[in-house]
């Protein structure tokens, strides 16, 4: 089947580029599609100029890009801000290929299935992770087959919303390499040294490239979207320095930019890990690369902090929320304001 993939626009419907980040989802979607034998095509608007107004420009995109790649389904997928972007785009397919099917995923399908699919009125939505969805949608797609046994589809059946029970994927490391080509990513490797992104500013030009080394979060923090998502899991350090050395060949990014909700670890052992690998890796591609991460404030000790940078670590992240300890105790954060300041 050939599919065609829409990232939503990080700041529609403002017309300039938004190259402040890169998000992974979509990749990971069009790799695991790509992988199961279907031909993917993508359209990103987050790396361009949308002269005269981004709906028209979605628009104008969308109409050349389904005559050119005649797609049997049309995936789409954002969060809660970007309801706009995904009004607008099944809209324009609507308008411009009716008959096409439309899937849409991410978070603003996984935290309100019902009100979004009847608000937005895509054919399917997927909650939660999208990879075995995806491909088993498309299957039963082409064959004619039955839904009941797609994993986290929700869809419509005699006008009644059907919720399929939800499957995450259990190991990490089975999943195909994000494909990031049809995303426009060497556009956005170009603008990196035109954003505000503080991972950016060890180098006068910058090649920022994500890589995540876990999926989901062991806590529970009451203002977090992982309260409702599956158990956190961990890819071996071995299959994230494949593809490092697989990305740093075909990109050569100059930052790596790890996502990971508990890097630490607690203990430190998977980090310490991540610094030895990433410093023999560094000495079998010749390169030197910076990468940055985030952590809990809690986790932060001298000698591990030493070992980072030793390793190339530039930046890190952190989430204080707040400095009452009643709030970030009522928010079950796991810290105190003791780990901001002593004082």
């Amino acid at each position: 089947m050939r599919i065609l993939l829409i990232p939503a626009k990080y700041n529609y419907p403002k017309p300039e580029p938004d190259a402040s980040g890169f998000g992974q989802g979509m990749p990971y979607i069009a790799g695991a599609l790509k992988a199961a034998g279907h031909e993917v095509f993508g359209l990103n608007l987050n790396y361009r100029w949308c002269y005269g107004s981004a709906p028209l420009t979605l628009e104008k995109l969308i109409r050349e890009k389904i005559k050119e790649c005649r797609p049997g389904l049309i995936g789409l997928g954002g969060l809660a801000p970007d309801y706009i972007f995904l009004r607008d785009a099944v809209f324009f397919c609507r308008q411009i290929a009716p008959e096409i099917p439309i899937v849409c995923g991410g978070s603003i399908i996984t935290y309100d299935s019902s009100f979004i699919m009847n608000q937005l009125g895509p054919d399917y939505g997927i909650v939660g992770e999208g990879e075995l969805a995806i491909v088993k949608l498309a299957e039963r797609l082409e064959s004619g087959g039955g839904l009941n046994d797609v994993p986290s589809l929700v869809y419509k059946k005699n006008e009644e919303l059907v919720s399929n029970p939800v499957q995450y994927v259990e190991d990490v490391d089975t999943l195909p390499l994000p494909e990031y080509d049809i995303f426009d990513i060497e556009t956005y490797l170009s603008l990196n040294n035109q954003t505000n992104n503080y991972l950016a500013h060890t180098r006068k030009f910058p090649r920022i490239l994500p890589i995540s080394i876990a999926r989901s979060c062991p806590f529970k923090c009451t203002f977090c979207c992982h309260d409702m998502t599956a158990e956190y899991r961990v890819r071996s350090m071995d299959n994230v320095m494949k593809e490092a050395a697989y990305f740093y060949e075909k990109y050569r990014f100059n930052i790596l930019y790890v996502h990971d909700e508990y890097f630490t670890n607690r203990n430190g052992k998977k980090i310490s890990e991540f610094c030895r690998k990433v410093k023999q890796l560094k000495k079998e591609i010749g390169s030197d690369f910076d990468w940055g991460c985030y952590m809990r404030i809690n986790d932060f000790e001298r000698p591990l902090l030493t070992e980072m940078e030793d390793a190339g670590c530039k930046h890190i992240g952190v989430g204080f929320e707040s400095a009452s300890n009643r709030v970030l105790k009522s928010m079950k954060k796991g810290t105190d304001r003791k780990g901001v300041s002593p004082a």
